[in-house]
C-alpha cells in the first residue's frame, strides 16, 4: 500500500504544489487547514510522514510536531528563506525530522520525503528510534554503507544497539534475505572460537565426533557480525586476516580451502586504533570503518 503524507496548509502554494507532486508519485495525501484539529488528523489518518508547509513556530505546529514524535511519525517543515539561522533543526528549535527551505521544488521535495519514509521504515524493523540529530546522522550512515560490499567497523559503548546497525546495514543491502549470523567473540574461549568460526573436521580434537560447519561457511551470501572483535586473540587474527584478503580459510584439522562470499560487519566498545597506538598486539584494526 502506497504511503500515506499528511500536509498542513499554512502555506496554500507549496501545499497544493507539494500534493499533486506526491499524487503524481503515488503517494497518498491528505491536505489539513491551519484551523483543523491537527492532532486529530494525525490520531485518524496514521500517516507515515507529516509536513509542515508554514507557521512552525505556532503552538499549533508544535504541539503537532510532538504528538507525531509520540506516534513515531516522521516530520518535514518547510522554510522560509529569510533567516539563516533559522533554516537547519539546530537553529529551528524545533524537534522536527528533517527540513527544507522554499521554494519547494517538487521533484527534490518528493524525493527528500522518499527518503523520510524509507528511514523511518527502517526504524521500525530495526528498533533504532529517536529523532535526534545524531540519530538521523546515523541512518543516513547506514544508507550510505548499505549498498556497497565493504567490511564495516562499528564502534559504541555496550548497549547502544551496534547490532542493531548491523542488522539494519543487512537488510538494506543486495544480501537482505540471506543469512545474517552474528557471533559474540568475547562470549567464547580461543579454543572454541576458532572452531565457531571456521567449523572443524571429524576427529580434529577431543570431542570433534563429526564435521561441523563454521559461522562463516553458514553465512555464505550474506553477513556475518563479529561482535566485540577486540577480544580476538592474535593467532585468530591471524586466520581472520585471511578469510577478509582472500575470502577463504580452512577448518580446524582440514586440509582443503573453503571459499565463501560473505560480507563482514564487526563491532567492539573500544577504540581499536587507541589500542594499536599504545601497542596491544592483541587488537585487531579493520579498514572501512563507521563510528
Amino acid at each position: 500500500m502506497a504511503s500515506k503524507i499528511l500536509i498542513t496548509m499554512d502555506d496554500l502554494e507549496s501545499a497544493v504544489r507539494l500534493n499533486a507532486a506526491l499524487e503524481a508519485a503515488q503517494y497518498r495525501t491528505v491536505m489539513i487547514s491551519p484551523m483543523d484539529d491537527g492532532r486529530g488528523a494525525l490520531r485518524k489518518e496514521h500517516p507515515d510522514l507529516l509536513v509542515l508547509t508554514g507557521a512552525v513556530h505556532e503552538s499549533q505546529a508544535q504541539g503537532l510536531v510532538a504528538q507525531a514524535r509520540d506516534a513515531e511519525v516522521s516530520t518535514l517543515a518547510l522554510l522560509e528563506p529569510t533567516d539563516p539561522a533559522q533554516t537547519d533543526r539546530e537553529g529551528l528549535g524545533l524537534d522536527v525530522t528533517e527540513v527544507s527551505v522554499k521554494p519547494i521544488n517538487p521533484p527534490d521535495t518528493v524525493a527528500l520525503i522518499e527518503r523520510l519514509v524509507d528511514r523511518r521504515q527502517l526504524q521500525q524493523r530495526t528498533g533504532i528510534s529517536g529523532e535526534s540529530a545524531a540519530i538521523q546522522e546515523l541512518l543516513v550512515r547506514i544508507e550510505q554503507m548499505a549498498p556497497v560490499s565493504s567490511t564495516v567497523l562499528i564502534q559504541g559503548e555496550s548497549g547502544t544497539g551496534k547490532e542493531l546497525v548491523a542488522k539494519a546495514i543487512h537488510d538494506l543491502s543486495p544480501r537482505r534475505g540471506k543469512p545474517f549470523i552474528p557471533v559474540n567473540c568475547a562470549a567464547l574461549p580461543e579454543t572454541l572460537l576458532e572452531s565457531e568460526l571456521f567449523g572443524h573436521e571429524k576427529g580434529a580434537f577431543t570431542g570433534a565426533a563429526e564435521r561441523r560447519l563454521g559461522r562463516f561457511e553458514l553465512a555464505d551470501t550474506g553477513t556475518i557480525f563479529l561482535d566485540e572483535i577486540s577480544e580476538i586473540s592474535a593467532s585468530v587474527q591471524v586466520k581472520l586476516l585471511r578469510v577478509l584478503e582472500t575470502r577463504t580459510f580452512f577448518r580446524v584439522g582440514g586440509v582443503q580451502p573453503i571459499k565463501v562470499d560473505v560480507r563482514v560487519l564487526a563491532a567492539t566498545n573500544q577504540s581499536l586504533k587507541e589500542l594499536v597506538a599504545l601497542g596491544n598486539s592483541g587488537t585487531i584494526c579493520i579498514t572501512g570503518s563507521m563510528s
